[in-house]
């Protein structure tokens, strides 16, 4: 369901927050790096098969540099 937004905080550093978080166990960060070699290449594909998606817009072409070597 909508919830509304009653708080908004500027985090200049969200990375850094997240690890924070992940050090005192409140996150688990599953690293793309650390899975298993066939869910890399599911992530891949989906990241190729949604590519021209409006969300991608702003990140297209690190997306291909990074993730076009794992395209079936």
């Amino acid at each position: 369901m909508d919830v509304p937004v009653v708080l908004l905080e500027h985090v200049p550093n969200v990375y850094a927050e997240i690890l924070a978080e992940e050090a005192t166990g409140h996150v688990i960060v599953h690293r793309y790096a650390e899975i298993d070699p066939a869910e890399q290449k599911m992530h891949a594909n989906y990241i190729r098969d949604h590519l021209d998606d409006p969300f991608c817009a702003a990140y297209r072409e690190f997306l291909y540099q990074h993730f076009s070597p794992l395209w079936d």
